[in-house]
């Protein structure tokens, strides 16, 4: 966040982006995994959804049989072109 200058209102839809574009990229059931929580505290929904986002990334290798840096550019590529409230795109924060 600090490299790229992105605040917590950004931060927390950039990383829904990411899950939800890791699990698109690796072929895991959305209704099988847990939601991650994120209310209240908008710093402490942040570092929940990073942890959520560390063990995801474990779970979706092992499903799509890569590593983590393969399936993060697949996820990459299912995240092109997503926007989020600010107007930014998701890109501009990877």
């Amino acid at each position: 966040m600090r490299q790229t200058s992105t605040d917590l209102d950004d931060a927390r839809p950039a990383m829904l982006a990411m899950r939800s574009a890791v699990l698109e990229a690796s072929g895991l059931e959305r209704a099988g995994e847990p939601v991650p929580l994120c209310g209240g505290d908008p710093r402490l929904g942040v570092l929940n959804l990073g942890a959520n986002l560390r063990w995801l990334i474990g779970r979706a290798t092992a499903r799509a049989q890569c590593d983590a840096a393969q399936l993060v550019e697949r996820a990459l590529d299912h995240m092109r072109g997503a926007r989020f409230s600010s107007g930014t795109t998701a890109m501009a924060h990877a």
